[in-house]
C-alpha cells in the first residue's frame, strides 16, 4: 500500500515543481492501476479517488499565487 501513496506524493510533488509546461498528473493513473497487484478492490477505489484529489490540486495551483513557479514562464 505504500507504493501507491509514494508513487501519488512523488508524481504532485514533481508535478508542481517542474515548469508549467511540464505536467505530470496524467501519470497519477499509475498508483490505482498497479494497486490491485498489493490490495482489494476497496483499497484500490481509496488509491483511485486519491489520484483523483492530487490532481486536481496539482491542477488548481495553476491560479494560487502560492505556487508562482508554476505560472511564471522560462525562457
Amino acid at each position: 500500500m505504500a507504493i501507491p501513496l509514494g508513487l501519488i506524493v512523488a508524481i504532485s510533488v514533481v508535478d508542481v515543481l517542474v515548469p508549467g509546461d511540464i505536467h505530470l498528473g496524467p501519470l497519477l493513473i499509475v498508483a490505482p492501476a498497479i494497486t490491485p497487484w498489493l490490495a482489494g478492490p476497496w483499497l484500490t477505489g481509496l488509491v483511485g479517488v486519491l489520484a483523483v484529489a492530487a490532481r486536481r490540486s496539482s491542477l488548481s495551483c495553476a491560479t494560487r499565487a502560492s505556487c508562482s513557479q508554476r505560472t511564471t514562464r522560462y525562457r
